[in-house]
């Protein structure tokens, strides 16, 4: 027999159950809009990476307030940064995403605790080392090759 003083507690259970998914998911689209996620998969659809990628699952810190722990997905080939979230993140309004490396700014004076700072189109991020090192000494092997030392006289 329900009880005439209060909330039935497995009603209450679900109400709290789906306020917090509320919250979660709600927070999770506004991430999306906020960091620039759901502009830059827009503009950077996602491809398939090639199958000698290299792979990894770490965080990624867009602008200073998007912070998404340990819950990003990467892959990194010749021409490509692909970028997704694990599921069900990815669900709620980020869409994976596949960047050429010609649209990533590298900042090499912004390198700590294991992260590279970039930008993709103007939006900074700091993303794992292991996720943009090769591309890295790709460009500084490029550079020596324009900029050979100079021969003393």
């Amino acid at each position: 027999m329900p009880s005439s003083q209060g909330i039935d507690p497995a009603v209450l259970v679900a109400l709290l159950l789906a306020a917090n998914i509320g919250v979660v998911t709600a927070v999770f689209l506004a991430m999306a809009r906020l960091t620039g996620w759901k502009r830059l998969a827009a503009a950077y659809p996602a491809r398939p990476p090639a199958q000698d990628a290299r792979t990894g699952l770490g965080s990624a810190f867009f602008y200073t307030m998007g912070n998404y722990n340990g819950c990003v997905r990467w892959h990194a080939d010749d021409e490509y940064l692909h970028l997704a979230l694990i599921r069900p993140f990815q669900w709620l309004g980020h869409p994976p995403m596949s960047v050429p490396w010609a649209a990533i700014e590298v900042d090499l004076t912004q390198s700590r605790d294991g992260y590279q700072q970039v930008y993709i189109d103007g939006i900074p991020v700091r993303l794992p080392f292991k996720a943009v090192e090769a591309e890295l000494e790709l460009r500084r092997a490029m550079s020596r090759e324009e900029d050979p030392e100079p021969t003393p006289a």
